[in-house]
């Protein structure tokens, strides 16, 4: 009997062992499981991101198309209002992801042939005045600012009176067209007020500003310079 029982009292020790080491074995695989869950839905999640990622680059590409092109589409009709059908306006990008982009103009050398110019560089002040403003017009019209414009000697580069009188009719049937209201300072009122609804004229008295209401007829009769040449000289 004695024999009998310490068997039992050693079998049931084995087994306590045994049970022991079934339990650390299940809980080890308890935590493989859930490391191995953690791990699933945080590559879930990675694809997600990855995905967002790519959605959020595909519409900021389209985005950039997008407004490259409705850049290009209203400073083109402003430069060939004023300078001709012969200018072309044009966003040259070095990448197919318009990440960098050069404004160019296209003009003809000859009758047969057109080349390409650096607006910056090589195309005269007046037609960089005229895209400069085209181009804050469409970047306003993106943005969907519907604000009053300031504008602070903009086309002062621009001399031609061709240039200047093609200029005013483009300007005056875009802001007939889009209600805008602009706020034009100049020292061109008889060239500019043309198509102005009102006008202020600012002179210096004293040193001090005074300004006052005029119409366009008194800023071409009273304060144009005329010069007048008699037959003797």
């Amino acid at each position: 009997m004695h024999d009998l029982a310490s068997l039992r009292k050693r079998a049931n020790k084995i087994k306590s062992i045994l049970d022991n080491k079934v339990g650390i074995r299940q809980t080890h695989l308890d935590n493989l499981n859930e490391e191995k869950k953690a791990y699933d839905l945080n590559n879930d999640a990675k694809k997600l991101n990855l995905s967002s990622v790519d959605l959020l680059n595909t519409a900021s590409f389209q985005r950039r198309k997008n407004t490259i092109a409705h850049l290009e589409h209203l400073v083109d009709a402003f430069v060939k209002a004023v300078y001709g059908n012969d200018y072309t306006f044009i966003l040259k990008s070095s990448d197919t992801s318009f990440t960098k982009i050069e404004p160019i103009i296209q003009k003809p050398i000859d009758e047969n042939n057109i080349t390409d110019v650096d607006l910056k560089d090589g195309s005269g002040g007046g037609l960089l005045d005229m895209c400069a403003f085209a181009t804050r017009l469409a970047c306003n019209e993106i943005e969907n600012y519907n604000g009053p414009l300031f504008l602070d000697e903009t086309f002062k580069s621009l001399s031609a009176d061709k240039k200047i009188y093609d200029l005013i009719v483009v300007l005056q049937s875009y802001f007939e067209e889009t209600q805008r209201q602009c706020i034009f300072i100049n020292h061109k009122a008889e060239v500019y007020g043309k198509i102005a609804d009102m006008m202020h004229l600012v002179e210096l008295i004293n040193k001090k500003s005074k300004v006052s209401e005029v119409t366009f007829e008194e800023i071409v009769n009273d304060y144009t310079f005329k010069f007048n040449q008699t037959e003797e000289e």
